[in-house]
């Protein structure tokens, strides 16, 4: 994304995962969908499920927070009933204290109350934190 064509760039990522979306996910499905992204997908994952695209269970964000600038008022509502977790490292050097204060800050606008999952290490995919999540 860039600074220049911001908006633009994300409706054209929000428009690419919609056209994945209708090409894997057969019309009509109802089985449970997880919705999960690492880092900086954490804001993206977060803004596509406030499109109202895809019907999903679960928001895993791990290594990453809400985008500051998203819709709180229809995140309030959409989130109410789905299963919110966030998982990082220990030791994520992104994932400062002030971060995670902002990352707590942005919660309580949607007025979440997730599941914490932290792990031993840095920023990166934590396999056995990974399996517990299946």
């Amino acid at each position: 994304m860039t600074r220049e064509n911001r908006l633009v760039d994300i409706q054209n990522y929000l428009g690419y995962l919609n056209s994945i979306l209708k090409k894997e996910i057969p019309e009509g499905y109802n089985d449970k969908i997880t919705l999960f992204d690492f880092s900086q997908g954490a804001a993206t994952v977060s803004r596509w499920a406030l499109t109202d695209s895809i019907q999903f269970h679960r928001l895993i964000l791990w290594a990453g927070i809400f985008p500051p600038d998203m819709d709180f008022q229809k995140g309030r509502v959409l989130f109410h009933d789905k299963e919110v977790i966030e998982v990082y490292g220990n030791r994520d050097p992104f994932l400062t204290e002030a971060r995670i204060k902002e990352m707590e800050q942005l919660n309580e606008k949607l007025k979440l109350n997730p599941r914490v999952i932290t792990f031993d290490g840095a920023h990166e995919i934590h396999s056995q934190t990974l399996l517990q999540l299946k």
